[in-house]
């Protein structure tokens, strides 16, 4: 096989770099509608937990809610949260907030991925872990929830300035307006000891 001279210099290193970006994102797969899928590994069963890396060290992973029962089959009302109001609120221990950093390097990755949307199941939370920080989206509905990557970053990055230690907080949540939804920002050892 002969490959003309100046290409192949190129064309390997756009092999690599596509190389470095499945590697990067591993299952995440964005369609030219800016949907984000879960990959194989979560569909098309849609199995939970599912895990899978946004960015160098940043997980995404959705599960069932711990307290709830799983909604029966039927009819499901698909909700788009993107342009809703949320009323936020501050609290925890004084001191226990997650490192400023870590939620930084977690709302990068989530803007990143621009408008693309990721759609929850009912009674679900999805939760973004970077070192210190954890970032939950919690499902409290039998709806079927969508929302866009952006706008989570938007509410993160307000909830992790606002409601972090340097301010007297640990934690922000920010809940959906007629809702039982909900954005929360915390420390990962505080998330990995209460619900959800």
């Amino acid at each position: 096989m002969h490959i003309a001279g100046d290409r192949f210099p190129a064309l390997l290193v756009l092999v690599l770099a596509l190389a470095g970006i499945r590697k990067t994102i591993g299952f995440v797969a964005v369609s030219t509608r800016g949907a984000v899928t879960r990959g194989d590994r979560c569909f098309p069963k849609r199995s939970l937990p599912c895990v899978l890396e946004l960015s160098r060290g940043v997980t995404e992973t959705e599960r069932p809610l711990p307290y709830k029962e799983q909604a029966q089959a039927g009819k499901r009302d698909n909700v788009d949260l993107t342009r809703e109001n949320c009323a936020s609120t501050c609290g925890g221990v004084a001191g226990t907030g997650p490192n400023q950093v870590d939620c930084n390097q977690i709302i990068d990755a989530l803007n990143t991925l621009n408008t693309a949307t990721f759609t929850m199941q009912p009674y679900s939370v999805t939760s973004w872990v970077q070192a210190s920080c954890t970032i939950k989206f919690i499902q409290s509905t039998e709806d079927t929830v969508t929302y866009t990557y952006d706008y989570l970053g938007a509410v993160a990055g307000y909830l992790s300035d606002t409601c972090n230690a340097a301010n007297g907080h640990a934690e922000g949540r920010c809940i959906f307006d007629g809702r039982e939804d909900a954005i929360w920002v915390g420390n990962t050892a505080v998330s990995n000891n209460q619900s959800p």
